[in-house]
Parts: C-alpha cells; structure tokens; sequence
C-alpha cells in the first residue's frame, strides 16, 4: 500500500504560538492543503507545488502534447513520397526530438 494510501493511526501533539500557527495556516492555505496534509509533507521533505502551479503544468503539457501531435504529422508527411527537400525532413524530426525531451522533463517535474 502507498504511504498516501496508509491508514494514519498515530496523533502527535505540540504546542507553538499564535505567529507561527497562523504562518504555517496561511502556508497551507496557499498549498491548498489541510494543516494535517501540510505538516506532512514538512515533515518529509516533499516538494509541494501550488494547485494553480499543477493546473498550469497540466495545461501546458497538454499543449506540449498537442504540438508534438502535429509535429509528428509533419514528420510522417516529410518522410513519404510527397516531400523532396530531406533537410527540412530532418529539421522537423530533430524539432520532435526535442520537443519529446522538454515533454519528459515537463512530466519528472509533475
């Protein structure tokens, strides 16, 4: 079972003061995230992205998405019989290749 996943069975207890209690609040607040949800993720070390920041990487791989679609159209309409000026053949695989790398950066990101 995933750590997300796993039942959370243990309550820990502390105390802190106003200021920090409403900094860590308005932490989470911006997160989007419960307090609890929050802390944890503190508590790990795990990077947290904005749901506005999510929203924005998902849209933009899917316009990533849609231009290496088209991209590879280009491609597959270069390499038929249609086309006779190979070196834009290879400029527009070299654009796809690329394009391809920046989409699997994009998505380790993610």
């Amino acid at each position: 079972m995933a750590d997300d996943k796993k039942r959370k069975t243990v309550r820990i207890t502390f105390r802190i003061d106003e200021d920090l209690a409403e900094y860590l609040t308005d932490k989470a607040d911006d997160m989007g995230l419960s307090m609890s949800e929050y802390l944890r993720h503190l508590a790990k070390g795990e990077p947290m992205v904005r749901l506005e920041t999510k929203h924005n990487i998902q849209k933009i791989v899917y316009e990533l998405s849609m231009i290496g679609s088209n991209l590879n159209q280009i491609a597959h309409a270069l390499n038929g019989t249609y086309y006779r000026y190979p070196e834009d053949a290879e400029r527009a695989k070299d654009a796809l290749y690329r394009l391809r790398k920046v989409l699997e950066k994009v998505w380790e990101m993610y």
